[in-house]
């Protein structure tokens, strides 16, 4: 009972925004110092402390430009992105981060004014929201980040690399009003390893990091992807990557920016903002700068000439260099706000806040090491209207413009047929907040910032022309295909489309209503083109799966969708269905599948009243456990000591722990591992300096779980210490083209390794960016050959390498070509 209560009073809120706090604040409050105040923006700082500090408590604090807290909020665990939302709620992340890995188990909370939670959201589809971004969009839709950690054997991908990595992929959702979700992108098949900055030899590895969104103008998203110092553009209705800025695949042309440093102009970068002007903001952390700095900068992006032009930066005095988080918002006055990020272990400034001219308009300071991830400035109360104005005795067949003193609202209303007494009344009110909770019939449109509430009074009914003056509303940027749509209850209810046409002569849009309620504007995105099938992710097609294990079905939609229709068969003519569903997910557990022959399966997409294709056809097969040695399995001729390392290879669909042993003569020699469990069948042995030089050794593998379960070497392999004479070969001797690249149906892969024969190659394999191999050619395919033809066409479409593997006993120098 005392730990509930306490839980309870977590969410308790000190006081109402906008009041002093009369009451002490907690002793684990951390000091807040202003100073160079010098006329800052009116409003108040939303900021929240991450870090896990003995000092100081984990708060929400919302704070004044004198330094004085007007509210916070004590959070569970740790506090993430402070923010308003377009529709005036605020949302911040809490967070638990588990031990050793650098993602987060997330709730994003949405609360009231008086931080009273209203709301909550988490990723669908069995994915985890990590802490980094969570956008609420004036059409009701949510985008949220998470993160997926997948078992990836790098070393077929780098020299050194570890068999076992877990390797962070990530993912973007939509959900929609009723929080299903309705875009899903993957990094796995759009990204590929060779993009990173990160270090790749690790047993963790983290090679993209997506650590913010934003929505462009044209609906389409904007991510930051830090460890590759680049802001990619995704497609919402193909999932397409439109464009990469700054990184090793960048395909701007920067202007009055600094000179790149290994290909980035920009470096580690956190918070991009798409600005009303088109431009686009972001925090440079400048990790890979020599000497290193952190700034603000401001982009001009010009995606026809695909230029980049730096327009606005500011560096502080001193410099400040942050290796993680911080932000950049432009505030309506044109100032801007800065979060340093962390850490700061110095306890220098954690905000400052600049005028255009880059003078410094406010700084802010908290204790040593109290770190903020983002900071923001909003003005309360929220959603204040940007003009009220009333009209009094309208008569039919008159128009009437909305303005009051100098204030124009834009608006213009003919009353085409009225119904009302004489001392009748209209009022329009111009917020800036969205609304809350919409909802429409059928496709969900994009929206604009801000709505508008037209009342009445002793008015009974009416039709009636609205005209926007569209340069009034500087959001508005295709009123071609601008749409008013209208809900008769404020606040409640679906949003129909009004009859909408756009004088282009006087830039006017002009709809048709009758009665009045609440308004937004926006547009339907072209969804004319042909829906894109989804893409299968797993089971892979030629698995031998588990008959004792649960089938895990998943695919990647590739675009915007509202449900999928998944097939399982056991004949490619689908003609005999084991299952045909529809689901509104990208996933499926299936139990008790026919055993010892194919399964085939496929899905398509729909949206609305439209279907995609259906996606490639792949094909598994169900049997009895197994485990099969494929390396060392004869012939190898491997080097003892500290400095060779070997990786054994197997395959298996157990999912369980192994026991490796070496075997010498055909009897048990040595344990290399007693308890190992390999996502990929790999294990990296290094063979002990005082293992006796023999050419009778094998490898045995056990299954802890079911010790009947043995796969030993076909062949014996010998242990040698490196002394014979045997050939050293440098890997730029090797080139592997691969084309046509993209492929298409067929690719032509060519060798030219510098070596006679060409089967002194141990084997080449192509992987999907996972590190699932997909089909490999042996040494003795390769004989005699300077080029291979392998069809793709099984292939689904993304990411994939191609390896030249040198690990056999004619070179001292194994490694690994990849393409």
């Amino acid at each position: 009972m005392f730990n509930k209560l306490i839980l309870i009073l977590l969410f308790i809120i000190v006081i109402n925004p906008g009041s002093v706090i009369s009451d002490p604040l907690p002793t684990d409050y951390p000091t807040i110092v202003m100073k160079n105040v010098n006329n800052p923006s009116p409003g108040y700082f939303f900021l929240a402390n991450p870090a896990k500090i003995s000092n100081y408590g984990n708060f929400c604090m919302i704070v004044d430009n004198d330094g004085i807290t007007k509210s916070y909020k004590r959070t569970i665990v740790r506090g993430y992105d402070l923010n308003m939302q377009p529709n005036g709620l605020f949302s911040y992340a809490d967070a638990v981060l588990p031990k050793g890995w650098f993602w987060a188990n997330v709730v994003m909370y949405v609360t009231d004014v008086n931080f009273a939670v209203v709301d909550s959201f988490q990723c669908g589809n069995g994915y985890q929201a990590d802490m980094h971004e969570f956008k609420w969009l004036p059409n009701g839709h949510v985008f949220l980040l998470a993160q997926d950690p997948q078992y990836v054997d790098l070393s077929k991908y780098f020299k050194g690399g570890n068999p076992n990595a877990l390797v962070a992929g990530t993912i973007i959702q939509e959900l929609d009003a009723n929080k299903n979700v309705v875009f899903q992108w993957r990094s796995w098949d759009h990204l590929s390893f060779d993009e990173t900055y990160e270090d790749t030899l690790q047993a963790t590895v983290n090679p993209f990091h997506f650590n913010a969104l934003d929505i462009d103008k044209d609906g389409n998203i904007l991510v930051s992807v830090r460890h590759t110092c680049q802001i990619i553009k995704i497609n919402r209705q193909t999932s397409e990557i439109m464009w990469r800025l700054g990184g090793k695949k960048n395909q701007f042309t920067f202007i009055n920016d600094y000179a790149p440093i290994n290909k980035a102009y920009f470096s580690h970068q956190h918070n991009i903002k798409f600005l009303p002007n088109g431009n686009i903001t972001l925090y440079d952390n400048g990790w890979i700068r020599n000497p290193q700095f952190s700034r603000a900068v401001e982009y001009k992006i010009d995606e026809t000439n695909m230029t980049a032009t730096k327009v606005w930066e500011y560096r502080h005095t001193p410099d400040i260099y942050t290796e993680l988080m911080g932000s950049v918002q432009r505030l309506k006055n044109g100032n801007t706000v800065i979060c340093w990020g962390g850490p700061n272990p110095e306890g220098r400034e954690t905000l400052t806040e600049v005028h255009p001219d880059n003078t410094i308009a406010l700084e802010m300071t908290l204790p040593p090491l109290f770190t903020c991830y983002r900071v923001y400035k909003y003005e309360l109360p929220a959603c204040q209207p940007s003009a009220s104005i009333n009209v009094y005795e309208v008569m039919q067949g008159n128009s009437y413009k909305f303005q009051k003193g100098n204030v124009e609202s834009g608006i213009q209303m003919t009353f085409n047929e009225l119904e009302s007494s004489f001392y009748n009344g209209v009022n329009l009110e111009i917020n800036p907040c969205s609304s809350l909770y919409p909802k429409f019939y059928g496709k969900t449109p994009i929206i604009y910032d801000g709505r508008l509430i037209i009342t009445t009074n002793e008015i009974d009914s009416s039709k009636s022309e609205i005209n926007f003056d569209v340069s009034k509303f500087p959001e508005v940027i295709y009123p071609a295909k601008t749409i008013v749509f209208k809900r008769d209850t404020i606040g409640v209810g679906y949003f129909k489309p009004l009859e909408t046409v756009y004088d282009e002569s006087n830039n006017v849009l002009k709809a048709y209503t009758k009665n009045f309620g609440e308004y937004i504007l926006g547009w339907y995105e072209d969804t004319s083109n042909d829906i894109i099938a989804p893409t299968l992710i797993s089971p892979i097609s030629g698995i031998k799966l588990n008959m004792n294990k649960t089938t895990l079905f998943s695919w990647s939609n590739n675009g915007i969708f509202n449900s999928n229709q998944i097939q399982i068969s056991d004949n490619i003519q689908f003609s005999n269905m084991i299952l045909d569903t529809v689901l509104n997910h990208t996933f499926l557990s299936k139990k008790s599948l026919p055993s010892d022959k194919y399964i085939y399966w496929r899905v398509r997409t729909n949206l609305g009243d439209s279907q995609s294709s259906w996606s490639n056809i792949d094909s598994f097969t169900i049997v009895k456990p197994f485990l099969n040695i494929e390396m060392p399995n004869g012939g190898e001729v491997i080097k003892r000591g500290s400095k060779s390392n070997y990786t054994i290879r197997w395959k298996d669909n157990l999912k369980d722990s192994v026991k490796i042993e070496l075997m010498r003569q055909n009897f048990d020699n040595e344990t290399i591992i007693d308890k190992f469990i390999s996502y990929t069948g790999a294990y990296v042995w290094q063979v002990k300096a005082e293992t006796p030089l023999d050419s009778t050794y094998k490898i045995k593998i056990t299954s802890i779980k079911d010790g009947s379960i043995i796969s030993i070497s076909e062949n014996t392999f010998t242990v040698t210490d490196g002394s014979t004479s045997v050939k050293e070969y440098n890997k730029s001797n090797y080139q592997l083209d691969i084309s046509p690249n993209p492929a298409r149906n067929s690719i032509s892969i060519s060798l030219n390794n510098g070596l006679s024969p060409i089967n002194q190659i141990a084997y080449i394999s192509i992987c999907n960016s996972q590190g699932v191999e997909v089909k490999r050619f042996n040494s003795n395919e390769l004989l005699g050959q300077n080029s291979i033809n392998y069809s793709t066409e099984i292939l689904p479409s993304g990411v994939y390498y191609c390896t030249i593997n040198i690990e056999n006993q004619n070179i001292t120098s194994s490694f690994v070509v990849v393409k």
